[in-house]
């Protein structure tokens, strides 16, 4: 194979390639012609069956449940935490800064129309 050929096997492959190199193989008759050849010999070798690459561990959703169950336990526990803190602070009123009187039982005098 021409060295000005690999670079075209490295395209296809999705590998680094210097452009001016692809682009003087591809200027050939010979580097077009293997170009068509490779692509026709990667949609030849490809199947029908789609390939699953990775596959997740079995216990990942168990572990996903258990740290979700974990998290919604630490937030219930620490909010009961601390409204009970503040319900402590809160047991007593504050004390008063001023007091207003106000004489409520007393009817204001109803003026002649």
């Amino acid at each position: 194979m021409n060295p000005n050929h690999e670079v075209i096997s490295d395209f296809l492959d999705g590998e680094a390639f210097e452009p001016r190199v692809l682009g003087e193989a591809l200027a050939d008759p010979a580097g077009r012609d293997l170009l068509i050849d490779f692509v026709v010999l990667r949609y030849a070798a490809q199947t029908d069956d789609p390939v699953m690459v990775g596959h997740p561990p079995a216990r990942r959703p168990l572990n996903r449940f258990l740290l979700t169950a974990a998290a919604v336990l630490v937030a219930l526990v620490g909010g009961y935490q601390l409204g009970h803190q503040q319900s402590e602070e809160r047991s007593t009123p504050p004390a008063p800064n001023r007091v207003v009187s106000v004489d409520w039982q007393s009817l204001p005098e109803e003026s002649p129309k």
